[in-house]
C-alpha cells in the first residue's frame, strides 16, 4: 500500500527560507548575494543535523521520535521569526536560523528515508 502524505507536509519545513529571504531583501535591505550569505548557517547546520537524524533512524528505527523533536525545532523556529525587526542583531538572525537549519535537516532525511522505505521496486 502507498504511503500518501499531503504535500504539504514535505514542503512545509522548507518554505519558511523563502520568507526569511524576503526579510533580508525587504526589510533590511540586503543584496540578494547579501542574502544568500545569511542563510548560511542554515545551511551549514542543515548537513550534519541530516546526518545525525539518518543515524538516529538507522540505528533504532523509530522515526516518531525523530518527527516530534524536529518539527519542535521547525515550530520553535518559526515562532522566533516574528522576533525579527529592522534593529534584529546579528547573533539573533543567526541562532534563530541555526535551529530551523537543525529541524529541517532531522526532518528532511527521515522523510526520505520513510519515502524510500515505502516505495514500491
Amino acid at each position: 500500500m502507498p504511503l500518501l502524505l499531503p504535500s504539504s507536509w514535505v514542503f512545509f519545513p522548507r518554505g519558511g527560507k523563502i520568507f526569511v529571504v524576503l526579510y533580508f531583501e525587504g526589510v533590511l535591505i540586503k543584496s540578494a548575494a547579501r542574502a544568500g550569505v545569511l542563510l548560511l548557517p542554515a545551511i551549514l547546520v542543515y548537513v550534519p543535523a541530516s546526518v545525525a537524524g539518518g543515524i538516529f533512524l538507522s540505528k533504532t528505527g523509530r522515526y516518531k521520535p525523530i518527527h516530534l523533536v524536529a518539527l519542535f525545532m521547525v515550530v520553535l523556529a518559526s515562532g522566533l521569526y516574528i522576533d525579527f525587526n529592522q534593529q534584529s542583531s546579528l547573533a539573533k538572525i543567526v541562532i534563530y536560523q541555526m535551529i530551523a537549519g537543525t529541524g529541517t535537516g532531522i526532518l528532511g532525511q527521515s522523510l526520505i528515508s520513510i519515502f524510500l522505505g515505502q516505495s514500491l521496486p
